[in-house]
């Protein structure tokens, strides 16, 4: 970013807040950031703190919830701009909401997209390599994640995952400013919290919490699937104790908990498996792919269909690599491809997918192939590529579409297009 675009978007947050009085002053604000799990985590805090009674609002990934109002807050948007981030809280402190949650992504808060609010809570979920075409490096998009540290209140907390690779540099970030720090894991046993015993079927998870504050272990359920929500869970546990939530509302949220539209989505569960997600670059699809090797029968098998978007982060086409490795087969089609030429994109995860060990097969000689395992397809439409997973998926079979997620629209050219993977599914399935 150059420094006349950093000082553009100041001088933008500087005028909404002042046009809108500053109406972060009168709400306690929540801030999420990370790679994976963000919009989910939000989401999770949401639902906890509207069962426990607090008036609540939320702006994520999925749109903004202010009281009975769901506001559409447009296409491929996270965190909104300056001017309609600054009004929605407006509309928030009108409605009389006490706490806001905000999804909190890099580019908003490099771009001072949430300058002027304060956070009495943040949470960052984990750090994966993505994003490098904007932020360039690593270490830029992680400073960048650090960013919502600085932001906190000098009386609030800071929750980090100990289990990330990040932790240490956030870690020292948090101390250096003061910030209060709880640590939650998996796999460190030193966290704060510490989630241990998981175990995950079809229906849902369940999973103990030691808190080595309190000594205490708590049993927890989730009625939905993939055991990165563990994650996600957990911090939002964090968070709604120390708001002092109940621990009889946590747990009854948790086990009924409604996930944000597209994120790990089983559409249906039998005779096949299809599932929709949002996982679009090769950690979160790693992740989800590990997740749903664990349902699958040793005969059966995980067909998975994405690609990658155009004018974006151009290591996600990596994704074809793992997808080559952890899937069975590989459907490669048009996401978000904008301007650049999709048969390029295309091209590009398939020299990763041949790297992971798959071979390319075409959809005429698809049935000719005996071994119908480690291969991939180019199907460029991604409703055609959509209708050929389900067409070959048999008894058992898992089919995994990601990438779009929630998303409502695909960009082509520089046009957006109406699409929504699930209506697409509900479709082909209807009519067979």
């Amino acid at each position: 970013m150059t420094i006349l675009k950093k000082f553009y978007h100041l001088i933008i947050a500087i005028f909404a807040n002042v046009k809108y009085e500053f109406p972060s002053k009168k709400l306690k604000i929540i801030g999420v950031t990370g790679t994976k799990g963000k919009t989910t985590t939000v989401h999770f805090i949401y639902q906890i703190l509207k069962n426990s009674g607090l008036k609540v609002g939320m702006i994520s990934t999925t749109g903004a919830v202010l009281g009975n109002d769901e506001i559409d807050t447009g296409l491929h948007v996270s965190t909104p701009n300056s001017l309609d981030l600054q009004g929605y809280l407006k509309k928030a402190s009108e409605q009389g909401l006490e706490w806001m949650i905000i999804e909190s992504t890099s580019h908003g808060l490099v771009q001072h997209r949430l300058w002027g609010i304060s956070f009495d809570i943040g949470i960052i979920t984990n750090i994966a390599s993505d994003h490098l075409d904007y932020h360039k490096t690593w270490k830029n998009y992680m400073n960048a994640k650090a960013g919502l540290i600085k932001k906190i209140k000098a009386k609030g907390t800071i929750i980090l995952n100990k289990d990330d690779d990040s932790y240490k540099h956030l870690e020292l970030i948090s101390k250096k400013t003061g910030k209060k720090i709880i640590s939650y894991g998996i796999k460190n046993n030193s966290a704060d919290f510490l989630a241990t015993k998981i175990s995950q079927s079809i229906n849902g998870l369940s999973f103990n919490l030691k808190e080595h504050e309190e000594k205490k272990t708590t049993e927890y359920s989730l009625g939905i699937m993939g055991n990165f929500n563990i994650y996600n869970a957990t911090a939002s546990i964090i968070a709604s104790k120390i708001l002092k939530i109940s621990q009889d509302v946590i747990s009854k949220t948790l086990k009924n908990i409604i996930i944000p539209c597209g994120r790990m989505e089983i559409i249906q569960k039998e005779p096949i498996m299809i599932v929709v997600d949002f996982a679009h670059n090769s950690f979160s699809l790693n992740t989800s792919l590990n997740d749903l090797i664990k349902f699958k029968q040793t005969s059966s098998k995980i067909i998975s269909v994405f690609g990658c978007p155009g004018a974006r982060d151009k290591s996600r086409r990596i994704m074809g690599k793992v997808s080559a490795e952890l899937a069975d087969i590989t459907i490669i089609t048009a996401d978000d491809p904008r301007t650049e030429k999709l048969e390029d994109i295309s091209e590009e995860i398939a020299s990763w997918a041949r790297k992971g060990g798959a071979k390319e097969v075409g959809k005429k000689n698809y049935n000719q192939i005996n071994n119908k395992k480690g291969i991939y397809l180019k199907i460029p439409d991604r409703k055609e590529a959509i209708s050929f997973a389900i067409k070959i998926a048999e008894k058992g079979d898992v089919v995994y579409i990601t990438g779009k997620g929630h998303e409502k629209s695909i960009c082509i050219g520089t046009t957006e297009y109406p699409w929504s993977d699930q209506n697409i599914i509900r479709e082909l399935t209807s009519s067979k």
